[in-house]
């Protein structure tokens, strides 16, 4: 009798197996599921795994989103624009230096307790810059690299934790309710910062962000113990964790040709976004001294803060919106492959049309979808895309692909304009055609992907 009580609670399932949820079709969905089942379609029995998810990614975006005020404050009141651009080139350099010691702490304790760990060093680090902050020190440069590093590794371990729950089939059905959480947390997030910062200062919204990441803990926890068992995964076996050796992540990126195609694909696609930020930022610049011209009463830069905080409010609602009604019915006609394909698309068709009437209205508008896209279907597809891979390449070859060659993106289009500005002489709608060859291009990579994601989808899946 005490063995079967002790077989039924969950703190004593044998060698840490998470406890079962009943059967898909055993019981009558609950309000949970019933409410996500609007987003897209759930099985009785998941809705307590999904339900952790949302709200485990709701929490992480929640403190990030906190944080990113603070970062650009601090970082533009130690040493301006240029600074800043310094800031974001060391972001790369440090990553290459901090995933090797990532990937040797994954092969040596497991992805568990390396995911608890990064989880500690977020909060310990955000303790430390508070107290630096309390004490007047100036931290705006050390800070902005280290929530960027920080950040996009905890993100990376967020949706590797996802992949690791869910298989091919459910994970695509899944993935647009986590992602919303995401969106939720995200938009959440950016709201409450600008009011939190003037009520609050700095340090004060570091605490309310620590608050948000100490759930987060709770709620990874919670999620993986009372995850879906018995789902049927089909890995690769190409993606075996290998032997520990020197930049083993970097290795197995190189050396795996869908791997290194989703880097491409993610350089391209942060090249092609931080060029079209430039536009945008030119034909606000513009728009602004038009208006200013005409006799407004407002200043340039109260006009140009307008403008962004219209474009933003835009951004996150037709991302909310696209993410609740259109990313899971995609996924489903279209599949991941597919869907990972809606947004090359729009940028190709949208910047010819930049690069023939490069006027803010146009501009304005591509912008926004282009954004309001990338933050849901492309953001949910893209890590959707990792569901097929055996664990090693889930975290350690995903962190090395969301940290370090999304930030090499980053460098590209930087060198991209000041190239093209400095020495030769681009106007926008230069840099629209050069954007429409570059989407040209990733849709081609794209294409390729979705080929190797449907070879590797299929049971007993060989090589990558």
């Amino acid at each position: 009798m005490g063995g079967a009580a002790q077989r039924e609670h969950p703190s004593h399932s044998r060698e840490g197996s998470p406890p079962r949820e009943p059967a898909p079709g055993s019981r009558k969905r609950t309000s949970l599921e019933a409410l996500f089942s609007l987003v897209t379609r759930l099985e009785p029995g998941e809705g307590r795994s999904v339900g952790l998810c949302f709200a485990n990614g709701f929490s992480l975006l929640f403190a990030i989103y906190l944080l990113r005020p603070v970062r650009e404050a601090l970082v533009l009141a130690d040493g301006g624009a240029e600074n800043r651009s310094y800031a974001v080139g060391a972001m790369a350099l440090v990553s290459m230096l901090v995933l090797p010691c990532y990937g040797a702490l994954y092969r040596r304790y497991g992805k568990a307790l390396v995911t608890r760990g990064n989880a500690l060093v977020f909060l310990a680090g955000l303790v430390l810059f508070w107290l630096a902050t309390t004490a007047g020190l100036r931290i705006g440069f050390a800070f902005f690299v280290w929530l960027g590093v920080v950040g996009a590794i905890a993100v990376a371990q967020f949706w590797a934790l996802a992949t690791e729950l869910y298989d091919v089939e459910s994970g695509s059905r899944l993935f647009p309710v986590i992602a919303l959480g995401v969106s939720l947390g995200a938009w959440t997030g950016s709201l409450v910062a600008a009011e939190a910062t003037l009520a609050l200062g700095s340090g004060g919204v570091m605490v309310l962000a620590g608050a948000a990441l100490t759930a987060t803990l709770l709620l990874s926890e919670s999620a993986r113990q009372w995850g879906p068992s018995g789902t049927g995964r089909r890995c690769s076996s190409a993606f075996a964790t290998p032997k520990t050796r020197p930049l083993a992540g970097f290795a197995s990126v190189v050396g795996s040709r869908y791997l290194l195609l989703i880097a491409l694909s993610v350089v391209l696609l942060n090249w092609i976004n931080g060029i079209g930020d430039f536009i945008m930022a030119q034909a606000v610049a513009d728009r602004a001294d038009a208006l200013v011209s005409d006799g407004s009463a407002a200043g340039r830069g109260e006009l140009i803060g307008a403008i962004y905080g219209r474009f933003y409010a835009w951004v996150n609602l037709l991302g909310l919106l696209v993410q609740v009604l259109l990313v899971s019915r995609l996924m489903r006609t279209l599949g991941v492959a597919g869907a990972a394909l809606v947004l090359p698309l729009i940028m190709a068709l949208g910047y010819v049309l930049v690069a023939c009437v490069p006027i803010f209205a146009i501009v304005h508008a591509i912008k926004t979808i282009e954004n309001c896209c990338s933050h849901s279907i492309q953001s949910t597809s893209r890590h959707a895309l990792f569901l097929p891979l055996g664990g090693f390449a889930r975290f350690e070859g995903k962190i090395v692909i969301d940290t370090f060659f999304w930030r090499l993106g980053d460098l590209i289009q930087v060198a991209t304009i000041y190239v093209g500005t400095t020495w030769l002489g681009l106007e926008a709608r230069h840099f629209g055609l050069l954007n429409v060859g570059l989407a040209l291009a990733l849709v081609l990579v794209v294409v390729l992907i979705g080929r190797r994601y449907a070879r590797l989808s299929e049971p007993h899946a060989g090589g990558a």
